[in-house]
């Protein structure tokens, strides 16, 4: 009898011991999943040794675009009050700045709006947006974003390696970077200058694409006048030489950038939301742009 209950206690005993033993693989294999999908697998733009810029929403409903340069160590925040009147992108008429964070949510494209709006006006280059609740004014506050987790980490830990020293903060109104005078609705507030604008593009200068003297054709089938030239000096903004604009044929695409090296396409296709085609020169850049792209430009 005893004999038979010492058996019966050896095998619960081994059955727990062979369940204990798989905890240490178990616990390992989560760990190479979560790496698995952090470093490979999930979303994200920044490389950590290029430029990049996010917009991000103010407690006055304007905007601090925020540049993260790896290479000067520096982090510079333009901040745009909400009272700057702007054209709206995607040819949603002319408005103050304050006032597209709330189209963007009725459009139900959210802070894209406001990114879209702000490269279209300023030429900054910004594709990435979050908002700050509660009258925060730190980038990492939680809120609405189109930044992933991975890219929110390494933004933040440049920030806590450059530390208060290497930030700089413009105010463009205040500054003069913005002329003050009587908008569209009657009321006073800011109009864009481009003469004065013209001394902030270099903070959004691409250094690959500068000094690889990156090269890049436009085929223009918008269908409509100024578009393509508007792209294109965006385009130079971003380190690029715009070599021509060949007018198409009309087509209904969106946008489409091909190059040989991949590095190059990613930057320019995600700056403006375009499908990727990798093929051609290295140096080489071609983007062809139709009447949806147009029609939210």
């Amino acid at each position: 009898m005893r004999s038979a209950r010492r058996r019966k206690l050896k095998s619960r005993g081994r059955g727990v011991w062979k369940k204990g033993r798989f905890l240490p693989v178990i616990i390992l294999t989560i760990i190479f999943a979560f790496c698995l999908w952090f470093f490979v697998l999930s979303a994200h733009f920044w490389n950590g040794s290029d430029k990049i810029a996010v917009t991000v929403k103010t407690e006055n409903n304007g905007v601090s675009v925020v540049i993260f340069d790896p290479k000067l160590e520096e982090i510079t925040s333009l901040i745009v009050s909400g009272d700057t009147e702007v054209n709206v992108a995607r040819n949603l008429g002319v408005m103050r700045l304050k006032n597209v964070w709330q189209l963007g949510e009725n459009e139900g494209v959210s802070g894209k709006l406001v990114a879209e709006t702000v490269t279209n006006n300023f030429r900054f280059v910004s594709f990435l947006w979050t908002t700050v609740p509660n009258g925060g004014r730190s980038l990492f506050t939680p809120g609405k974003t189109n930044i992933s987790f991975r890219d929110r980490l390494g933004m933040l830990l440049f920030s806590s390696k450059i530390g208060n020293s290497g930030r700089t903060e413009i105010d463009l109104g205040e500054n003069q970077f913005l002329q003050k005078g009587k908008l569209s609705d009657g009321e006073n507030g800011f109009k864009i200058s481009e003469n004065l604008l013209g001394r902030l593009t270099i903070y959004f200068s691409d250094y690959e694409l500068t000094a690889a003297a990156v090269r890049a054709f436009i085929n223009d089938e918008t269908g409509e006048f100024g578009v393509a030239n508007e792209f294109g000096k965006i385009l130079q903004i971003m380190g690029a030489k715009v070599v021509s604009i060949d007018k198409k044929t009309l087509s209904e695409k969106d946008c489409i950038v091909s190059g040989g090296e991949r590095a190059y396409v990613k930057k320019i296709a995600s700056a403006f939301s375009c499908k990727e085609d990798i093929a051609g020169d290295k140096n080489v850049i071609t983007i062809d742009i139709g009447s949806k792209f147009a029609k939210r430009f």
